[in-house]
């Protein structure tokens, strides 16, 4: 295979007679890939509910296994990361995509896992059981691995024969939030469409999933040129990741055993209806700051509310130490737009891989009062706990913040400079846990020992914190309005910029107006599940259907259930006190 400017595969032939296709993993890859052996730590599973509404087509000819066999298949041509496997020598030093040309073809029926296990059909009763199983594919024993790097499960539900669910469960070196939304939308678009296949070449669309780090904008530049961006990048990336000390997040229990426990992953949401969702949509876009931007301060508030309620259960000396704390908190970034132009122009925006990088912010600390009058419940009203002139102050450092990290002209050296601590602290994780359970190998068993992430004293142990002296308060991020990325009617017209006939498919900031065809299949709700980190708190929030999402997801080793959903719930309540008015909160006291 011709490397052109800057590919990363490689062709060689297999002793059956295949042509296998290799590229090594990139930086951010492997972190995810370190975080996959952890158990499927990352690994997603995302839900559709569809419902067939065109009342002349059958639900049984539209979900029936040769269709939805053919649009798999087709789904998997186009983006050729979901049949392919990650090998690794046995110290996990060389780690690579191979994809095998016969299965890209069809002519192999069976991927690398040596089956056909990454298709299944199922009946179930109820949403309620769909849930148990997404759950289940989350915390159960894992059904990925390293031959298999993504499932499709499609459950008819026995009690109405027009609702089916499509649930993606994908290992997240492959995948990302921008990613799972082209997967959603074009399989989708494929079932109800019956479109013919259309013709690929594998070359061009392995060239399309190369990793970011090949996708570099100023690729061009000369060598010296830009030796000297990484290594400027990475003395300011240095710099801003010593700023990150001290922290503080929501009651939890941690001990020395916590970065070797896989998590018990949980989740929970909160929905708003459109008139309030409008409201706060409207008082972001006002105040010239995004809802993402405001994100970061919501939980800031509802964590203080949440601890004000637990003011005599904290020790005074506790107490006094979270007043004076900073809050950080960061999250995953789409990176896409400030990648290779070319590689754009050819769709990449709604390419099915991982292209995101990491944001850091900074809160100042707390806001509290000494002893402040309380609601009925414990906590200070919104009104002691910050007033909205200085709540809107937060929000637009935020802005600032994100503004000064992502139009520096070094952005993307920054950004690249700090994955490979990222890599060395999730390979520490796994091997932790892996010589916990037994599964370490003698070479790996030398990795661990020798990981520069390692101290020791007496007893060798992995690092417990991002960074030394680090307290993330949680992680998260905004996705949006998902509706832009995934349509809720299907098929889409042909011309839609996001058909599955485009080959070069563009993301619109607002809606297309194209005369469409009879509507077969919508989109009535979505789940996303997240096998979480040890420890880990993420705070999600998107728009779809004209209504505010909130969600949570978190390590139920290490949080209170019943405590991240207080959190959730006064997040909303803080976003309708500082986003919206009096009448709104009017609104909301009838919901």
């Amino acid at each position: 295979m011709d490397a052109g400017s800057h590919s990363s595969w490689r062709r060689r032939s297999s002793a059956d007679g295949d042509t296998i296709y290799a590229r090594p993993l990139g930086l951010t890859e492997l972190g995810f890939y370190w975080d996959a052996l952890f158990n499927g730590t990352a690994d997603v599973v995302n839900t559709d509910t569809i419902k067939v509404v065109d009342p002349n087509r059958d639900p049984e000819q539209v979900f029936s296994k040769e269709n939805v066999s053919r649009a798999w298949t087709e789904l998997k041509r186009r983006y050729p990361l979901l049949g392919a496997r990650i090998v690794a020598d046995e110290r996990h030093e060389t780690v690579q995509f191979e994809v095998s040309d016969k299965y890209w073809t069809g002519e192999k029926k069976n991927g690398f896992s040596g089956t056909d296990r990454d298709l299944t059909f199922l009946d179930v009763g109820s949403a309620a059981e769909v849930y148990d199983f997404g759950n289940d594919l989350s915390n159960g024993p894992r059904q990925l691995s390293q031959d298999l790097l993504a499932r499709l499960y499609v459950l008819r539900q026995r009690t109405d024969p027009r609702i089916y669910y499509v649930t993606f469960h994908i290992v997240h070196v492959i995948t990302d939030g921008m990613a799972n939304a082209a997967l959603r939308r074009i399989f989708i678009d494929l079932i109800a469409s019956g479109s013919p296949s259309m013709q690929y070449d594998i070359e061009d669309r392995l060239h399309m999933v190369r990793p970011i780090d090949a996708l570099d904008p100023d690729w061009q530049l000369s060598a010296p040129r830009r030796r000297w961006k990484r290594a400027i990048g990475g003395v300011m990336a240095e710099r801003r990741a010593n700023a990150l000390m001290g922290g503080h997040t929501l009651l939890r229990h941690t001990d020395a055993a916590t970065p070797a426990t896989p998590a018990k992953s949980c989740e929970t949401r909160i929905t708003l209806q459109p008139s309030v969702s409008a409201r706060i949509m409207s008082t972001c876009r006002k105040n010239k700051f995004t809802f993402g931007h405001a994100h970061p301060v919501l939980g800031q508030v509802a964590l203080a509310r949440v601890l004000h309620r637990r003011r005599g259960v904290l020790s005074e000396e506790e107490w006094q130490w979270r007043r004076r704390q900073p809050m950080h908190n960061g999250g995953p970034l789409n990176l896409r737009p400030f990648l290779d132009r070319e590689w754009l122009a050819k769709g990449g925006e709604a390419e099915a891989m991982l292209a995101i990088s990491f944001f850091w912010h900074t809160l100042p600390f707390m806001p509290s009062l000494p002893e402040p009058d309380r609601d009925a419940d414990g906590a200070q009203f919104f009104s002691q706990v910050m007033s909205r002139e200085r709540f809107f102050y937060r929000c637009r450092l935020i802005k600032k913040q994100a503004d000064g990290f992502l139009k520096h002209p070094l952005f993307l050296e920054i950004a690249n400079a700090r994955l490979p601590g990222r890599i060395e602290r999730t390979r520490s994780s796994t091997l932790n846990w892996m010589k916990t359970n037994g599964t370490l190998t003698k070479e790996l068993e030398d990795v661990f020992r020798n990981s520069p992430s390692m101290q020791s004293d007496g007893h060798t142990r992995p690092k417990t914190t991002l960074w030394d002296g680090l307290v993330i308060t949680h992680g998260g991020s905004s996705m949006g309005n998902m509706d832009a990325l995934v349509p809720l009617s299907y098929p889409l017209p042909r011309t839609h910029p996001l058909s599955s006939r485009q080959r070069a498919p563009r993301i619109q900031s607002k809606p297309v107006a194209i005369a469409a065809p009879p509507t077969v299949l919508t989109i009535i709700d979505t789940c996303t599940l997240l096998h979480c980190r040890p420890a880990e708190l993420y705070l999600g929030a998107s728009t779809s259907r004209d209504k505010l999402y909130m969600n949570v997801f978190w390590d139920g080793n290490v949080y209170d259930s019943d405590l991240v959903k207080e959190w959730l719930d006064e997040v909303k309540n803080a976003a309708v006190w500082y986003l919206g008015d009096a009448q709104l909160v009017e609104e909301m006291a009838k919901l």
